[in-house]
């Protein structure tokens, strides 16, 4: 393949990014002013009214409820009173016949709850994709740089679908889970070639990362579009590797920089000094308080949403270590940018 045709591929899956932004952003404003779905089929079995139907990722899948359970209360009220309609349910008690006693299954969030997490993940996702339209944009595209804007925008996605999720849309869900693997991969490999030396200049690997993640990334996607399409209910293995994927990334990044520094040339040790500092304190809050023990207990410590406002470290140290230290080279972007802002 030669560079010409990789520099194609870079661009359009670039391109594509970008196009998912505006997508995520314009789905994630949608779920807030939209009721989602309840996700749910109900039917009168003689006089139990019982699960007829669930839709994989809806709430009730995700608190482990399923077809045949008997639903007690609707909306805190006996289901005598029920009218039929499942968009006005808004919680419901169930009971299955392994469970010891019912469960109380809150199948939608108010669109006035999401306002304040809205507005802040748009906001981050916002930074995240400016740092990468002024990356990529940059005269000469290395490796590092391509892979750099491609962790920038997808980060992007991954923000600004961000509320759509929270709101227990189901679609929201799983344009969240294919987003964040194809996030978590970018993440790794942008750290693996991090930072760009003369020697990994040369490497093969590092050549051809961005290839290399482009594709896993694709590969990471296509059991989300399987799911969503109702080919294959893959939604309950999905979902727990999401997060184990989600972990392993963000901790392998963090380690590969913490063993990078150790190694540095003088010339390179303050540049990653900044970016480690600056990783480390955005992501592992949100790994310890909100991964980690969703993964071991199924519930988090800090709200995700929240736990994720730290991730604006990220790019204030990259650009911090830009501006001061001239990281990547990308320091000079920024001087010609702002020139020919003075003189137009």
């Amino acid at each position: 393949m030669d560079a010409a045709l990789r520099q194609r591929i870079r661009s359009v899956t670039w391109g594509g990014l970008v196009a998912a932004y505006c997508i995520a952003f314009i789905a994630g404003v949608y779920a807030v002013s939209t009721r989602p779905s309840a996700g749910v089929t109900l039917e009168w079995q003689s006089d139990r009214l019982v699960v007829a139907d669930i839709e994989p990722g809806s709430q009730i899948w995700l608190d482990e409820g399923r077809v045949g359970d008997e639903v007690i209360t609707i909306n805190g009220e006996h289901v005598s009173n029920f009218s039929g309609d499942v968009s006005e349910i808004y919680s419901m008690t169930i009971q299955n016949e392994s469970w010891s006693e019912p469960r109380q299954v809150n199948i939608v969030r108010t669109p006035t709850s999401l306002i304040d997490e809205t507005v802040s993940l748009n906001l981050l996702g916002a930074v995240f994709a400016v740092m990468s339209l002024f990356v990529f944009f940059r005269a000469q595209r290395k490796t590092d740089t391509i892979m750099f804007a491609l962790l920038g925008m997808s980060s992007a996605v991954s923000l600004a679908i961000g509320p759509a999720s929270v709101a227990n849309h189901p679609w929201g869900r799983v344009f969240m889970g294919a987003a964040v693997y194809a996030n978590s991969i970018f993440f790794l490999a942008f750290f693996v070639g991090f930072p760009r030396g003369a020697a990994s200049e040369r490497s093969k690997l590092s050549t051809w990362l961005p290839e290399i993640a482009i594709g896993l990334s694709a590969i990471s996607v296509i059991p989300w579009i399987l799911t969503a399409a109702g080919v294959a209910d893959l939604w309950a293995v999905l979902r727990p590797g999401m997060l184990v994927a989600l972990a392993a990334c963000l901790l392998g990044g963090i380690g590969l920089l913490g063993y990078r520094l150790k190694s540095a040339g003088r010339e390179n040790q303050e540049q990653l000094r900044i970016v480690t500092l600056g990783t480390a304190i955005g992501l592992v809050p949100f790994i310890w308080l909100s991964v980690i023990p969703m993964l071991i207990t199924g519930e988090e410590i800090v709200l995700g949403e929240v736990a994720v406002l730290g991730f604006v470290l990220l790019p204030l140290s990259f650009g911090y270590a830009i501006m001061r230290h001239s990281l990547m080279g990308i320091r000079r972007l920024f001087h010609r940018t702002a020139a020919y802002a003075l003189i137009t």
